[in-house]
């Protein structure tokens, strides 16, 4: 699903590129690679 949605994005941070999973948690979106590990989050703007 991550690679599909990259291509179709210009512009799209390459830190996606690693995420496997994403989880939201209040108003952000923890961005998580294949061991789980979070390599970022997403704030959601007003």
């Amino acid at each position: 699903m991550f690679a599909i949605t990259s291509m179709a994005c210009e512009g799209v941070d390459t830190w996606l590129s690693g995420a496997s999973t994403a989880e939201v948690e209040g108003d952000d979106l923890v961005v998580r690679d294949e061991s789980g590990e979070e390599i970022g989050t997403l704030v959601r703007s007003s």
